[in-house]
């Protein structure tokens, strides 16, 4: 009997201890981020105005994931104390629970001496850090900064270089067009400026001369560059298209932001690799995106693996 009694006796310390260890463990795991029907009601109005239709499917779980990212973030401002040492975040909390107190009927604020500080105190205790949305978004910005900042450091020569050869093409230039055009003018020759570009189109083709065009701001006679600059002289659609016209043959008519063209490509030329000195800075800022990139991918793949996300009651 004696022994049997010692048995269950140390069953029972296990168990409670089991029970103990348990409860600890529930404890200091992170509350699950819950997304209710008023969450993601805001979310689907933000893929309205983002994709111009109600998200679904694949659109909406990006959307929802993005919202459970700045929850990680924002969690991780707390436990910093991101919100404890930004001044800005405690005076707006405090400011925001001072002007609720003044309303009639309100408990009076405390003694100007440490106003500020209980304010903020009895801000917290009462969540208004998780409703403000600009409070929240401070310090969602505030934590991705610093999660990024550990991946800033300057990169070596060789680490430049290395990745450079990784991505030769970040060198390369892109390919550039050298062209004339024959401008008609809608202004001068109302719906006539269409069909006199298109005449001197066909009229090349059976090589007849031009025929007689209207003065232009943009010249008629272009050198050798690329499609962004073309597009800020007479808009992308034309500068696209002289990148697929025909070389030494007139083409059109084209609409520019000006009016209509016959447009005739002399030379195409394709990108040209810039010296490692011209692209330094470029690839040194690439590198360093990349960097802060993959640290705050590497930083929320690791939160989000440990946190259950709940969406719309119960669908996680």
């Amino acid at each position: 009997m004696r022994r049997r009694l010692a048995i269950l006796l140390r069953f029972a310390a296990i168990g409670a201890l089991l029970f103990a260890a348990a409860r600890v463990l529930r404890s200091v795991e992170p509350p699950a981020i819950e997304i209710g029907p008023d969450a993601l009601a805001e979310i689907r109005a933000e893929g309205v105005a983002l994709f111009g239709h109600p998200p679904e499917g694949v659109e909406l779980d990006a959307l929802v994931e993005a919202r459970v990212a700045d929850e990680l973030l924002y969690r991780e401002a707390l436990a910093r104390g991101l919100d404890r040492e930004d001044r800005s975040v405690r005076r707006r909390l405090a400011r925001n629970l001072a002007f609720l107190r003044a309303a009639p009927g309100a408990p009076d604020a405390p003694a100007e001496g440490a106003r500020e500080d209980a304010l903020y105190r009895d801000a917290l205790a009462l969540g208004m850090d998780r409703t403000d949305t600009v409070v929240r978004r401070k310090l969602v910005q505030r934590a991705r900064r610093e999660i990024e900042g550990a991946a800033r450091a300057e990169p070596s020569e060789a680490e430049l270089r290395a990745w450079l050869a990784a991505h030769p093409e970040r060198a390369v230039g892109p390919p550039r067009v050298r062209f004339r055009h024959l401008f008609f003018d809608p202004a001068r020759r109302g719906a006539r400026a269409e069909a006199d570009a298109r005449a001197v189109v066909e009229g090349a083709q059976l090589r007849e001369p031009p025929a007689a065009a209207d003065p232009c701001l943009v010249g008629a006679e272009q050198a050798l560059q690329a499609e962004p600059a073309i597009a800020r002289l007479l808009g992308p659609e034309l500068a696209a298209a002289l990148f697929t016209a025909p070389v030494g043959e007139w083409s059109g008519p084209l609409r520019s932001s000006l009016g209509w063209h016959a447009v005739r490509v002399d030379e195409r030329a394709a990108g040209e690799a810039a010296p490692f000195e011209a692209v330094r800075l470029a690839v040194r800022d690439a590198v360093i995106e990349e960097r802060s990139a993959a640290a705050l991918a590497s930083f929320l793949a690791e939160r989000r693996a440990r946190v259950r996300v709940v969406v719309e009651r119960g669908r996680s």
